[in-house]
């Protein structure tokens, strides 16, 4: 438990300070709003491209992590539907359904990193590779369908311009181009990877320090048993669809692993943006961001100690 803690805590104290930052400090919008562009077009994408360059991957594992977040996302999305449609409005089960499915790419690259060093990355590297186009693309699908009623023209002109942001996404380029490097066998280039390696490991912590920046804590208590609900999904519902895939596929305890982290890490701070464009309850995805990610300091290390010990228990990787 400690060595989980101690990974996981000074993450959050830096999503705490980029908040302190933003309230106390520096309070320009454009600046934030810059320093995200920033990251999302230029560090993350190199540091995305590094490790996918460099991993040493099989098409097995790749597929079975692909069997095992993706089966698990389809599963928490049919039951947030089939549970909460009947009790919530179409903007409000869209926030609940993003607030279930959809995870913080950053937070999980980092932990993995943190807890399972270079190998951790590799397998964080490929469940970005399978979850960022998969997670994107389904849920627009879905909140579609969800929203769709009285405005479908509107509706369907944002899923198609949302796809197509999908495609043209720098972390999708940034993995693809790394796959064919990698595929091509090139190895580590001179200089060339230092320099991406150097500007990754900046966009990670610049990263968290924007997550803490988007963090709106006045509104957690509005709406709370909706944000409960979405929690519920996200860190209870979520990780065991992916201990019962992990265990039926028989993943490397390490991948399994990862693929826990991916599980219960918040959803994505890019849900905010997307409730606002296709029509979703804003409001409520800002609370649920919000909580879950202050939550996290205490569901990661316990979902991650009790899957350790699960996995140790089980016998599968004696």
């Amino acid at each position: 438990m400690l060595f989980v803690i101690e990974a996981v805590v000074p993450i959050f104290w830096v999503i705490m300070l980029g908040y302190c930052i933003k309230n106390y400090l520096i309070k320009e919008d454009n600046f934030w709003s810059n320093l995200n562009r920033l990251t999302y077009w230029v560090l993350l994408p190199a540091f995305l491209f590094y490790h996918t360059s460099l991993a040493e991957l099989t098409t097995d594992l790749v597929k079975d992590i692909l069997i095992v977040l993706c089966v698990s996302a389809i599963t928490v999305a049919v039951l947030t539907i089939i549970v909460c449609k009947r009790y919530y409005s179409p903007s409000d089960l869209s926030s609940i359904l993003q607030g279930g499915c959809r995870h913080n790419t950053f937070i999980a690259f980092i932990l993995s990193d943190l807890l399972y060093g270079q190998q951790g990355l590799y397998y964080a590297a490929a469940s970005t590779a399978i979850l960022v186009p998969f997670t994107n693309i389904f849920v627009i699908f879905i909140m579609t369908l969800i929203l769709k009623e009285g405005k479908s023209d509107t509706l369907l002109d944002k899923r198609d311009r949302l796809l197509k942001e999908s495609l043209t996404n720098p972390f999708l380029l940034s993995i693809f181009l790394g796959f064919i490097f990698n595929f091509l066998d090139l190895g580590k280039i001179f200089i060339f990877h230092d320099t991406l390696q150097l500007l990754g490991r900046s966009g990670l912590t610049i990263m968290l320090l924007c997550i803490g920046s988007s963090l709106v804590l006045s509104y957690i208590t509005s709406s709370l048993r909706v944000v409960m609900i979405s929690m519920l999904y996200k860190y209870i519902v979520f990780p065991i669809c992916v201990f019962i895939i992990g265990f039926m596929v028989a993943l490397p305890k390490e991948a399994f692993l990862v693929a826990i982290i991916f599980s219960c890490v918040p959803t994505a701070t890019a849900s905010y943006a997307l409730a606002s464009q296709m029509g979703g309850n804003r409001y409520l995805m800002a609370n649920i961001i919000s909580a879950q990610t202050l939550l996290c300091l205490f569901s990661i290390p316990i979902t991650l100690v009790l899957g350790e010990y699960i996995l140790d228990i089980s016998g599968l990787y004696d």
